[in-house]
């Protein structure tokens, strides 16, 4: 039986393929979704590969490598994305605390604000009584005085000095008390030399009390050109030997005030009772002594003392200056 010309040409075409087939070097076999037959059978895939019927064989082959490239690039990706998550997690959590810390101390500043006010309202009060019962009484006093005299000059008395002795000293102590309440009000002149001898007026104060011996030492030069770091330094003063008379019932007390190259430090201590283990409610003024430091930029920090009492340290920074001596009170 004689073949057609065509059945001849389709003959010699697939010899040729499975002598070509036979060629290539033999590979496991792939798994069923990629093997030719699968992927014959759906229209435009071998021609969307760029696949020629030469290549036809190596189906296997051209079809895995560009699934591995694939795969790879889908799991660097993927581990990129984990790791720009993880970024993204931290950079929020950094922010929600850095939020709450924010937060945290607005409420704290606002209180401490509020404990100010509060200490400057009590402050006013205890002015307005020192007034009513100390200056107010003392002129009470001069005027009845002075009006008992006045009828006595009315009725043709003769009046000696030594009628006028306890007017005068009336009006003396009323002055006295008068000079004192402004002193309490404005402790501090505006000259950058007023703050040291206000602090050794301070401590002169407290050892007019006779319970507790105080001291007062300066070293290097500690003038003050800033008024309010001045006043804020004599608050702090004022407050910790406050609470070392009143709270830590204190025998002795070192107050010291000395310039560094770079720092104005300000030292009380005390042989008192020291730090209680837990501070009570408004902490003593501790926390209005920070927040008056923080306010010139300085730092507070409250320790035992080797004595067993407290130490109180403020610093604040200053510009470096030439040395000058110390002196001692």
């Amino acid at each position: 039986m004689r073949r057609s010309g065509w059945s001849r040409c389709r003959f010699s075409h697939w010899s040729s393929w499975a002598i070509a087939v036979r060629r290539l070097p033999s590979r496991p076999a792939a798994p069923s979704l990629c093997r030719p037959p699968l992927l014959r059978g759906q229209p435009g895939v071998i021609h969307l590969l760029g696949i020629y019927p030469a290549q036809e064989a190596e189906l296997p082959r051209l079809v895995w490598f560009p699934a591995i490239v694939e795969a790879a690039f889908l799991f660097a990706l993927m581990v990129l994305l984990s790791r720009f998550h993880r970024f993204l997690e931290g950079a929020l959590a950094q922010r929600n605390a850095a939020h709450r810390k924010m937060e945290d101390e607005m409420t704290e500043r606002q209180r401490l604000e509020r404990e100010i006010a509060s200490v400057g309202d009590r402050e006013r009060r205890r002015l307005g009584h020192e007034l009513h019962d100390g200056v107010c009484q003392q002129f009470t006093a001069a005027l009845l005085h002075s009006q008992v005299l006045r009828r006595r000059v009315q009725s043709d008395e003769a009046l000696s000095d030594g009628d006028f002795q306890p007017l005068s000293s009336l009006l003396s102590d009323g002055i006295g008390e008068a000079r004192n309440i402004a002193r309490g009000l404005c402790p501090l002149d505006p000259d950058p030399e007023s703050l040291a001898p206000a602090l050794r007026s301070l401590t002169k104060h407290i050892q007019q009390m006779g319970t507790v011996r105080s001291g007062f030492i300066t070293g290097g030069d500690v003038r003050v050109p800033d008024p309010a770091m001045a006043q804020h330094l004599y608050r702090i003063a004022q407050e910790a030997l406050s609470n070392a008379v009143r709270h830590a019932h204190a025998s002795r007390i070192a107050l010291e005030l000395r310039r560094t190259d770079r720092e104005l430090i300000l030292l009380v201590e005390d042989d008192g009772a020291g730090l209680p283990q837990e501070l009570p409610a408004g902490g003593m003024g501790l926390h209005t002594m920070a927040y008056r430091a923080r306010i010139v930029g300085g730092e507070l920090t409250v320790a035992r003392a080797p004595s067993g009492g407290t130490r109180i340290t403020c610093r604040m920074p200053v510009p470096a200056e030439a040395p000058a001596g110390g002196s001692a009170a």
